[in-house]
């Protein structure tokens, strides 16, 4: 290879004027693995090799390899100077490979003998309601039945509810009530959300409509997914005002889980008032489509703002509060459409 370098003039000067005394190369010794990343066709009703992306990490977690691999079995080269490598394979709608390798276990794959085969598994739309009408919220169309709040007290009120025209059909939205500053106002119910929601990673898909930005003891925040005076789930996906992770007048996502909690906003949200938005919410542990960021918020396919830290914990609430809100003036405020649920971290749409 022919390489050209940017050189310094240094004249008279003396390798400690640029912060040098000595000069010297390390040898490392390296070695191969075959790799082939497949997908099961359904059809074919076989498997097959598949394109993905390959991102190796050593045990400090820094990334000895990263590259988009082919629909091919692709030699792997990395430096033989650690005792275990993490192999982390990610293919957009299929769930990520993340597995520990000790190093005599990679070096065990051979171009003579086999190569390290990973079959992909396909992710899930765990989730689907329409929310355009009784019948819809009662029969989602894909996973579980939602229901509405009913069993209120003097703080949880049930709200009433109403449908305008969405996006694909109608849109549920909270019809006037008898309600006061303060009172949290509970719509759409989804029951034991661990058993549907991955902690681990997953995606939060809707469409949504607000009239005005929320005001605090007027109506805030704006629940499209639980969140602050909800149901305590451990989770939140809201537009709000003032909140305690500094964002104001924005959109934001949170995870606790019973850990300490992340979030990620959007401020300056009101600027999307009075237009229908499609807003995505996205988590995964260990990094979205092979990156640090844990989190990720997207409004009309557009990435607006992420995350990079994991603290959250795995232990889900009971319930999750659905298009709810808090306050005296929280009636047709805001509407939810098209409600997804997805166990992996979905990103392209």
């Amino acid at each position: 290879n022919k390489l050209t370098p940017e050189v310094l003039a240094v004249g008279d000067k003396v390798p400690s004027s640029f912060g040098y005394t000595t000069f010297s190369f390390y040898e490392t010794t390296t070695f191969d693995f075959p790799l082939a990343v497949m997908i099961y066709n359904e059809t074919t009703e076989n498997y097959e090799l598949t394109s993905a992306t390959v991102n190796i990490r050593d045990a400090g977690n820094h990334i000895t390899y990263l590259a988009d691999h082919e629909a091919m079995t692709t030699v792997v080269r990395l430096p033989d100077i650690y005792a275990s490598y993490r192999v982390r394979i990610h293919k957009p709608g299929y769930h990520k490979f993340d597995q520990l390798f000790t190093l005599e276990q990679l070096k065990s794959y051979t171009e003579e003998s086999e190569p390290l085969v990973v079959v992909l598994q396909p992710g899930s739309l765990v989730l689907w309601n329409r929310l355009g009408s009784d019948e819809e919220v009662f029969n989602s169309e894909v996973g579980p039945d939602l229901y509405f709040f009913t069993l209120g007290d003097d703080i949880h009120i049930p709200a009433n509810h109403e449908y305008v025209a969405g996006v694909s059909g109608n849109a549920i939205t909270i019809a006037p009530g008898t309600y006061y500053s303060s009172s949290r106002v509970h719509n759409v119910v989804l029951d034991n959300p661990a058993t549907v929601l991955n902690p681990e990673r997953g995606a939060i898909e809707c469409y949504f409509y607000q009239q005005q930005s929320p005001v605090a003891f007027n109506h805030n925040p704006h629940r499209i997914v639980d969140g602050p005076y909800g149901f305590l789930s451990g989770m939140g996906f809201m537009s709000h005002d003032v909140y305690e992770n500094g964002a104001e007048n924005a959109l934001s996502f949170y995870l606790a889980l019973g850990g300490t909690p992340v979030s990620v906003s959007i401020e300056d949200f009101d600027q999307y008032n009075g237009q229908w938005l499609h807003l995505v919410a996205v988590w995964d542990r260990t990094g979205i489509d092979a990156s640090d960021e844990t989190m990720q918020l997207y409004i009309n396919g557009v990435k607006m703002a992420s995350a990079t830290a994991s603290t959250w914990g795995t232990v889900f609430g009971t319930k999750v509060d659905i298009a709810g809100g808090n306050d005296n003036n929280i009636a047709r405020q805001f509407y939810v459409d098209e409600l997804k649920f997805y166990d992996f971290a979905k990103t392209t749409f």
